[in-house]
């Protein structure tokens, strides 16, 4: 069995739901990377907050471009 994975960041809004800002295919650390090459290191600085499943590529990712608090949603938790 194939399983396809998207790596989808989103940013939540309070009036209109989330909105998606970008898409990936994959689950590997390149494919977050990416998102962080396009914001810019000027854009990955205003990053203050991080929702995301405990998924190592994603949390190195996360590390090395954001000085960003990770918070790990609930159901990831139960889930490991």
């Amino acid at each position: 069995m194939t399983f396809l994975y998207r790596c989808t960041v989103l940013k939540r809004r309070q009036q209109h739901g989330p909105r998606v800002l970008y898409v990936a295919d994959g689950r590997e650390r390149g494919a977050l990377d990416g998102y962080f090459r396009e914001l810019g290191e000027a854009g990955c600085a205003r990053i203050e907050r991080v929702t995301m499943d405990r998924w190592p590529a994603y949390m190195a990712s996360v590390k090395s471009h954001t000085d960003a608090d990770v918070v790990y949603g609930k159901f990831h938790i139960v889930q490991h």
